[in-house]
């Protein structure tokens, strides 16, 4: 990490922030302490923006409802959902709804 990129503390409990880099070219922030994370940037200054901005957003999971009304599930019961912030979506192999942030944009959801 380059000495003009600086981290906030985790905006759930205080812990120091890291960079990890897993593939050339990308880097994402985690918390040495709680584990919280950002999703996967391109370069660190990205990744450094998405969890300084983390406290800064509030937003909520949106259940993703097609055009024909329904609401769709997979055979584990998990729906779609988008982040209101930013419309990142995630499912059906996760739970979202259970989620303190968007991965993407480090909103914090609200209850």
């Amino acid at each position: 990490m380059t000495d003009k990129i600086k981290l906030k503390p985790c905006p759930f409990c205080g812990g120091k922030a890291h960079v990890g880099s897993p593939y050339e070219n990308t880097a994402w922030v985690y918390c040495g302490n709680c584990g919280a994370d950002t999703a996967i940037h391109k370069g660190e200054q990205q990744a450094a923006d998405a969890w300084n901005r983390r406290a800064e957003r509030t937003g909520k999971w949106i259940d993703c409802i097609p055009k024909d009304g329904q609401v769709y599930f997979t055979p584990g019961g998990n729906g779609i959902y988008k982040c209101s912030e930013c419309g990142h979506q995630e499912g059906p192999n996760s739970i979202p709804v259970f989620w303190k942030y968007c991965p993407e944009c480090g909103a914090r959801m609200e209850d």
